[in-house]
Parts: structure tokens; C-alpha cells; sequence
């Protein structure tokens, strides 16, 4: 699906402001989200994708990591 920049910024920003809910929810998990909402969430990329196009809205599938600490020590 072909997006447009206006499209794709909010899609980022909406990611931006429920990134502490993505990491604190969804460790370990590709997520799928659009502008508005979380589409797809789970450990098999092939399937959130497919939720996730399912819906017909643009969006954007990231990976959740276990490690979610703005900053490490070593």
C-alpha cells in the first residue's frame, strides 16, 4: 500500500507517543500499527502482516525487543 508522507508521519508519531505501552506490553513481539491504533501484535511476523493488511489502512510492523532501556551500562 503506497503511502503518502503526511500518512507516514502520523503513523511514526502515533508510535512515538505509545511507545512505553509497546515496550511494556508487547516484549518480544512484532507489532503492527497504523496512525490511530494497534492493529496486530504477536511473535509471527507472517501473521501480524497478514492481520494487519487485512485491516486496509496504511501501517507500519516494528519488533519489540526484550531489552527496552533508553540506555545500558557496561
Amino acid at each position: 500500500m503506497k503511502t503518502t508522507p503526511e500518512q507516514t508521519r502520523a503513523i511514526i508519531r502515533w508510535g512515538h507517543q505509545h511507545r512505553r505501552m509497546l515496550r511494556e506490553e508487547y516484549r518480544r513481539q512484532f507489532v503492527a500499527y497504523s496512525a490511530t491504533r494497534l492493529l496486530a501484535a504477536g511473535r509471527d511476523w507472517d501473521l501480524v502482516e497478514a492481520i494487519a493488511n487485512a485491516e486496509g489502512e496504511p501501517y507500519l510492523v516494528k519488533w519489540i525487543p526484550a531489552q527496552t532501556s533508553e540506555f545500558q551500562f557496561f
